[in-house]
């Protein structure tokens, strides 16, 4: 599924003239000079052009300077430039490894974002990036893997924001990842989900991360999926010494629901016992 106008350029290799593959515009055009005053974007601090790096050599500098911008809009440009370049790469795999990476990093850091506007796009490209883009340019799960350890954690902080509706929206993204067709065998959602929750942490972030484990049960099961009722009880033993009443009252519903389901494999094993033992 395609999120956005499809409008960019193709890649190639890496140019000598810095501007990465093709997909943000790079350095072309004298932008070596580029003035972000002039554009509306902020000069970047010394620590954001660290963490820029990788980015700049694959996205270009104009556009990684967008996504530092104080002015959301320039932000929400950045993210679609991406978006449509991305659709439209025809470069080698080897090159859309690396994009994907240096892709990782952008969303990762959109998804830290307070506006939602731009949260939201940060998913649509995301969405674009584990699904379209991986499997048009055969990318393994090495890299896919390092785009979800890049991005998951931020969202999983973020089903605790004090916005409702971005919370929500990060909530239920996480649900509907762990079912792609490119993310579910790799098990990676289910066990990010299911490490215990520190007991400092708030109250509203720490019912979140036991409402999406009851969601996670609801679309996956328990069988074959990176689910299992072992990880999931000590997810819920642990919960059940957070200070929330709520945190406390959800993990002992879904450790009850934990207990029925070992209570059915007994009854199974032992009439598969008697009948043919």
């Amino acid at each position: 599924m395609v999120y956005g106008v499809v409008n960019g350029v193709n890649g190639g290799g890496s140019n000598q003239d810095g501007s990465g593959i093709g997909v943000g515009g790079g350095e072309e055009n004298g932008n070596e000079f580029f003035d972000p005053l002039e554009d509306g974007t902020e000069e970047m601090t010394e620590t954001e052009v660290r963490e820029a790096a990788l980015m700049n050599d694959y996205l270009g500098k104009q556009l990684v300077t967008k996504l530092y911008s104080k002015n959301f809009q320039n932000r929400e440009e950045a993210i679609q430039e991406v978006f449509n370049n991305l659709s439209n790469y025809k470069g080698e795999k080897e090159d859309a490894k690396a994009l994907m990476r240096a892709t990782a990093i952008l969303v990762a850091k959109m998804s830290k974002d307070n506006v939602f506007s731009v949260f939201n796009n940060a998913l649509n490209l995301f969405h674009f990036l584990l699904n379209d883009f991986a499997k048009q340019h055969s990318i393994g799960k090495q890299e896919i893997n390092y785009v979800l350890e890049k991005c998951l954690p931020v969202l999983l902080h973020r089903t605790g924001d004090t916005n409702a509706r971005l919370r929500q929206r990060a909530h239920d993204y996480i649900v509907e990842m762990a079912s792609f067709p490119e993310i579910k065998p790799l098990h990676t959602v289910p066990h990010y989900c299911t490490i215990p929750i520190k007991l400092h942490i708030a109250p509203r972030l720490a019912l979140s991360r036991v409402e999406i484990i009851e969601d996670l049960i609801k679309s996956l099961g328990t069988k074959d999926n990176g689910l299992s009722v072992d990880n999931i009880t000590k997810f819920c033993l642990q919960a059940l010494e957070h200070n929330s009443g709520e945190v406390r009252e959800l993990a002992m519903k879904i450790l009850i629901q934990m207990y029925k389901v070992i209570i059915i494999i007994i009854i199974i094993g032992e009439i598969y016992i008697f009948n043919y033992v």
